[in-house]
């Protein structure tokens, strides 16, 4: 992992908060709270602005937004197996998008 003194480090420490806030308790090992949503989109629109031009990057992000606001919504969690199954497709989510700004920073080298 790049050091967090580097700005593509900076970029991963930024989605590596932004997934650390899913872990705000809402009394709901499945939903988040809506404060920590707030904070996620932050974080992501801070990746946005330290990573112009990354469309692909950005593209995840919103996927990310997406499924985090899946979240939010329990009543929607059954279309998705289920409250742990849509918390794990999160988390994916957040690995593809750091995986995507490893991508970016290689190309933009």
């Amino acid at each position: 992992m790049p050091d967090a003194s580097s700005p593509s480090g900076a970029v991963i420490a930024l989605l590596a908060s932004a997934e650390a806030a899913l872990d705000a308790p809402n009394g709901d090992d499945a939903t988040v709270a809506f404060g920590a949503v707030s904070r996620i989109h932050e974080f992501l629109r801070a990746v946005e602005r330290a990573t112009p031009g990354g469309a692909p990057l950005h593209a995840q992000l919103d996927t990310v937004r997406k499924w985090v606001a899946v979240l939010v919504q329990p009543g929607d969690h059954g279309r998705f197996g289920g409250g742990g199954r849509v918390r794990d497709h999160v988390a994916m989510q957040f690995r593809l998008a750091r995986a995507a700004a490893n991508d970016y920073f290689e190309a933009t080298r």
